[in-house]
């Protein structure tokens, strides 16, 4: 694995000595990242009440666009874009995009996973993503990942999700096969428990007449709400299923959507102590990210906001929205100055 931002490499006995270190210092100064030590003391959950967005910039192929940014907001919906407008995390040998950040379901770091092309190795491009991982959200490792079959066109808009039913974690993207001369995209699926070692893709949301990107999933209560671009009609549309693995779904009416052509990158969170969902589309032919928000993403039903009720930085294309923590907020934005 490749380290960068700080990381360093080290054997197996200056990390214990170290790791002993830092746990008799926090001991003493009584601190551990302020009040998520004090959260885990209590056995409890930190308050995310912060967000991170975590994006690539438009395609005009300037320098830097294809990389990774991250912007922050304390209400979800006001976001600042950090470092000085530069990527976050560069990584001039590759062109990134779609980034999407998720936390490990045991809470001890964070992973990203991303649509990439490695210019050094050029080998298996079309079959593999861009695997990240932090332990605090400043160092990052990362490696290049072979998710796909040998015979595919593409692997694009990879994410991923805790599937309770096997204990591991489920990897969506799109891609496309010889089948249909690889003129239709669909999304396909694996198992992972290390974002190194994948099960036999398989299809999970394909379709005989159009062409799907962009799948992303959120849980709400005992379903799944689904939000995938139809890239034949340049719509995005909204379903449900019972569980991960159930690839029969129930279509939801979407007024609002119905009414919106030529989005794409739909992103979903819950907006902390609310009862209240904010639904990310990227026009990507005109002003860029867009929240609509709703009450019951459930219903289909979402209301647009007033332009001066938000704030996306400009240029920001196809990323994911992170719930964080007020610490984790902190040590952002100091290491990372707007």
């Amino acid at each position: 694995m490749s380290l960068i931002w700080g990381d360093f490499l080290m054997n197996k006995k200056l990390k214990y000595l170290m790791g002993c270190l830092a746990i008799a210092i926090a001991s003493v100064i009584g601190l551990a990242f302020g009040g998520q030590a004090q959260a885990a003391a209590n056995n409890t959950q930190p308050a995310y009440d912060h967000y991170l967005f975590v994006y690539f910039k438009s395609l005009k192929y300037r320098p830097n666009d294809q990389q990774l940014y991250f912007a922050v907001s304390q209400d979800g919906l006001h976001f600042t874009e950090l470092n000085h407008g530069q990527p976050a995390i560069p990584m001039p040998d590759f062109a990134i995009r779609d980034p999407y950040i998720m936390r490990r379901q045991d809470n001890q770091g964070f992973d990203i996973v991303a649509t990439a092309q490695d210019y050094q190795n050029r080998e298996n491009w079309s079959r593999s993503i861009l695997v990240m991982d932090s332990p605090d959200l400043l160092g990052w490792g990362y490696h290049m990942s072979t998710i796909s079959a040998p015979y595919v066109g593409c692997t694009w808009a990879p994410e991923m999700t805790w599937d309770p039913d096997t204990g591991k974690y489920m990897i969506y993207w799109a891609q496309t096969i010889p089948d249909d001369n690889y003129s239709k995209l669909g999304i396909w699926t694996s198992q992972t428990s290390d974002l190194d070692t994948y099960t036999t893709p398989t299809p999970y949301f394909t379709s005989d007449s159009s062409s799907l990107t962009d799948l992303t999933l959120f849980q709400q209560n005992d379903h799944y709400i689904r939000f995938t671009k139809n890239e034949t009609d340049k719509h995005v549309y909204e379903d449900i299923v019972p569980n991960l693995s159930d690839v029969n779904s129930t279509p939801i009416n979407t007024p609002l959507l119905n009414q919106m052509a030529y989005v794409e990158g739909p992103e979903m969170y819950k907006l902390y102590n609310k009862n209240e969902w904010v639904l990310m589309l990227d026009h990507y032919e005109d002003d860029g990210y867009e929240p609509v928000v709703s009450s019951d993403p459930s219903s289909g039903n979402f209301t647009k906001l007033g332009r001066g009720d938000y704030s996306i930085p400009d240029g920001a294309r196809h990323g994911s929205i992170l719930p964080i923590s007020n610490d984790e907020y902190n040590r952002l934005v100091n290491r990372f100055p707007a």
